[in-house]
């Protein structure tokens, strides 16, 4: 190899593979078998808490691990976030068949190294190594695929999360804040904290930029709906779940949660809820609670545009 890979030179490369699927285990490992003789896999797992003991015990200079691992324990990000902190010399590529762009954003944002899909070759993974262990990064282009504008992929996760237009507005807002702090100069000066300029933008002063914000987000939901080929709000939020919210956070959604995720977006009380979809008060709070409860709790303003099934039942009831 030249001066730019040659790895080899500075010893074996330490590998922990964190798996939690034995057959992908051996397939990675048997794959490197013959292809470079500098790797070295020192120690596999499927379960976070136990790869957390091995990086205590063990000299690791490479972690490759999967996105989902074992349901009730750590995951890939968890980890991520946990080795960067304890271990800043380690370096991490995420090796996952979840190759949305929130999936993997989230992991670059946790400070892993690289993302590569699990359909890669061998010979594939091996370049990424070296470029890693050199000190660059390796991630895949997943924006590529879709038809969405940057800010309209921002709506759908804010919608994947249960928000409101006038939530999604506020959530919007304060990713301007942080822009504009990072990006312009004397905004920090102005603004200190982030409170201070959500209070300006929600009081009676920033009232009409909060409104023509909230109203830019119903231009972008149209404009998505029309993209998605009409879809009603039910049938986009199970669209956005699908394709835009957290891995950690997804579920199996039925139709019923999208029903209730729908009544919720509109502010209709969880008792009104049960009573419209006949099911118990418990029920709607089970599912409330699967689409993180801390995001969802409290929704503004009930829109007029009232028009699918489940809000034409809605009315019979309320007017009965």
């Amino acid at each position: 190899m030249s001066d730019e890979t040659s790895i080899s030179m500075i010893g074996p490369i330490k590998i922990l593979l964190i798996e939690d699927n034995q057959r992908m285990q051996e397939s990675l490992k048997n794959g490197f078998q013959g292809v470079d003789s500098n790797y070295q896999f020192v120690a596999e797992t499927g379960n976070g808490k136990k790869a957390l003991e091995i990086l205590q015990t063990t000299k690791i200079d490479l972690v490759i691990m999967d996105y989902r691992l074992e349901e009730k324990d750590l995951w890939g990000v968890e980890l991520t976030k946990y080795i960067v902190k304890q271990y800043p010399d380690i370096k991490i590529i995420f090796w996952s068949v979840n190759i949305r762009s929130v999936d993997v954003n989230k992991a670059k944002n946790a400070g892993a190294h690289g993302y590569m899909p699990k359909e890669s070759r061998n010979i594939e993974i091996k370049v990424a190594i070296d470029k890693v262990m050199r000190g660059e990064e390796v991630w895949l282009d997943t924006n590529s695929s879709s038809n969405l504008t940057k800010t309209e992929i921002k709506v759908m996760e804010q919608l994947a999360k249960g928000k409101s237009n006038q939530k999604i507005a506020i959530a919007l807002l304060r990713k301007k804040f942080l822009n504009k702090t990072k990006n312009e100069m004397g905004f920090a000066d102005k603004y200190k904290t982030i409170d201070e300029y959500m209070d300006e933008v929600c009081d009676k002063t920033g009232t009409m930029r909060l409104e023509s914000q909230t109203t830019t987000v119903q231009t972008h939901l149209v404009n998505i709906k029309r993209k998605c080929n009409g879809l009603s709000r039910g049938e986009l939020i199970r669209e956005a779940i699908d394709k835009y919210s957290e891995l950690e956070d997804k579920r199996d959604i039925s139709s019923e949660d999208v029903a209730v995720l729908e009544l919720l977006h509109y502010a209709v009380k969880p008792e009104l809820i049960a009573k419209t979809l006949a099911i118990s008060e418990r029920n709607v709070e089970k599912i409330r609670n699967k689409f993180n409860p801390e995001e969802i709790k409290t929704f503004l303003g009930a829109s007029k545009n009232l028009d699918s099934p489940t809000l034409d039942r809605l009315g019979k009831i309320t007017l009965s």
